[in-house]
């Protein structure tokens, strides 16, 4: 069975309570405590006994009408002034936690780039390392295939040795054919020696391209290493800021210096030294917030204890007045 709206009566006796507890009697205070009751229903209920405890003021008072409408419009004057500041601080305290959160979208943004970027870094070492695989594998194949070359040389050599034995042996016709392959065993050794300095120089590049291989994976090793603690610091960060959402917690944040990377990784640098300058901006106004925020609730309490004063001097008894020293 469905429960029936809030009385009357227990509106007015939570007001009495909080009236009692030097506390205002408004919608929210009240809500509060029952638990329960629809807005309407709440807002006529306490309209109805402020208007009852204003007559029943007035009646104890015997104050003129003129006195008693100058309290009230006094006293609803001075609600509705603190109210209005508290809602256009509150107003300005929301446009400012809104902007707040705008400039964490944009530093969410900038975390997208730099991972896009640290993933165009990855490829093109993985590229690079790629290329100097495959100019060391070319670099390999050309030293087998001169050092197969210079084994044909050398065979070759010892044929024409042993040709010139037999030469020296045969008739001064086969002189002329030896002095030939003298001729011939000489630019041999030459083209030999030649082969030789190319293969030692092919050796020497085949070194080279292994040296920067290494190099080159080496360096890949260390900006992964760095990109990687970019993302640890960055999550650390986005997580001071998501502090920021959950009662103005403190937000902190830094960034160490990542290890000495190419050009475009010392770019990264400024771009996170610019996003910890972000991160102080949003820290002070998140202080500044919260600064207002307690300058509100300030506000609220004086507000509160002024009404409390002026219902209090409305209540007491007016003092009665000497008609004997008047005659």
């Amino acid at each position: 069975m469905a429960r029936e709206g809030v009385s009357y009566d227990e509106v007015a006796q939570v007001c009495e309570q909080l009236y009692r507890e030097g506390l205002k009697p408004n919608q929210r205070n009240v809500r509060e405590i029952l638990g329960t009751g629809s807005t309407s229903t709440l807002l006529r209920h306490i309209n109805t006994w402020k208007e009852r405890q204003q007559a029943a003021a007035n009646t104890e008072l015997d104050l003129p009408q003129s006195v008693i409408g100058t309290i009230k419009k006094a006293m609803l004057e001075a609600v509705d002034n603190a109210t209005q500041k508290q809602e256009a601080a509150l107003v300005d305290a929301k446009e400012q936690l809104q902007e707040a959160f705008r400039g964490l979208n944009a530093y969410e943004d900038k975390i997208k780039v730099l991972k896009h970027e640290k993933n165009t870094l990855l490829a093109q070492s993985e590229a690079k390392t790629l290329e100097l695989e495959k100019q060391l594998a070319a670099t390999q194949r050309r030293a087998d295939d001169l050092e197969t070359q210079n084994k044909a040389l050398n065979s070759k050599l010892d044929e024409a040795l042993r040709a010139q034995e037999i030469a020296r042996t045969e008739s001064a016709k086969a002189q002329m054919q030896v002095e030939r392959a003298d001729i011939a065993v000489e630019k041999a050794e030459q083209r030999g020696d030649e082969l030789r300095q190319e293969l030692e120089q092919l050796k020497s590049a085949l070194t080279t391209a292994e040296k920067a291989a290494a190099t080159a994976e080496a360096v890949a090793k260390e900006q992964s290493k760095a990109i990687d603690r970019l993302d640890t610091e960055l999550a650390e960060d986005k997580q001071a800021l998501t502090a920021l959402q959950s009662r103005y917690d403190n937000l902190l944040g830094r960034y160490e210096e990542a290890a000495k990377m190419e050009t475009k990784v010392q770019e990264q640098d400024k771009q996170i030294s610019r996003l910890e300058s972000d991160i102080l901006n949003h820290q002070r106004r998140y202080e500044d917030l919260l600064a207002k925020y307690e300058a509100c609730t300030r506000l609220e309490s004086a507000t509160t204890a002024r009404l409390a004063v002026l219902e209090a001097q409305s209540s007491q008894p007016a003092k009665p007045t000497d008609k004997s020293t008047k005659k």
